[in-house]
């Protein structure tokens, strides 16, 4: 509760605030979260300096969406920049590593720094001559 009270007072200030806190009992919480003293803070993450070092790549699986009552599929290529989490999703035509390797050119390689490392999955679309 105390962390609930710290932030409310860094915006807001009441006269009853600490005691309307003690009283505030979620349902939600009560029956989620864990018992006892929490784990603490949460260990400092390493940042880079520029993005663009690393990119994680990966095809999905095809999504169904319905519009106006017709189901459209489509695949999506993920890109995701592993320093500034900076993601993209792509949307493809086939799973060919040609194609594969022109839509990732067009939509990342033509608008940010070209990667290091690509990392990916041993799919054939990616250790395709054309893609590497």
């Amino acid at each position: 509760m105390d962390c609930l009270r710290y932030t409310l007072q860094q915006r807001y200030h009441h006269y009853l605030l600490r005691c309307t806190i003690a009283r505030h009992r979620c349902e939600h919480c009560l029956k989620h979260k864990l018992p006892g003293k929490g784990c603490g803070l949460l260990v400092e993450r390493e940042m880079r300096i520029a993005h663009g070092g690393e990119v994680t790549i990966d095809l999905i699986d095809p999504w169904t969406i319905k519009v106006h009552g017709k189901n459209i599929e489509f695949n999506t290529l993920s890109c995701i920049d592993t320093a500034s989490n900076l993601a993209k999703l792509i949307r493809i035509d086939n799973k060919r590593a040609s194609c594969i390797q022109n839509k990732f050119i067009q939509s990342w390689l033509s608008r940010y720094p070209h990667p290091i490392i690509c990392v990916h999955d041993k799919g054939g679309e990616f250790v395709g001559s054309e893609f590497q």
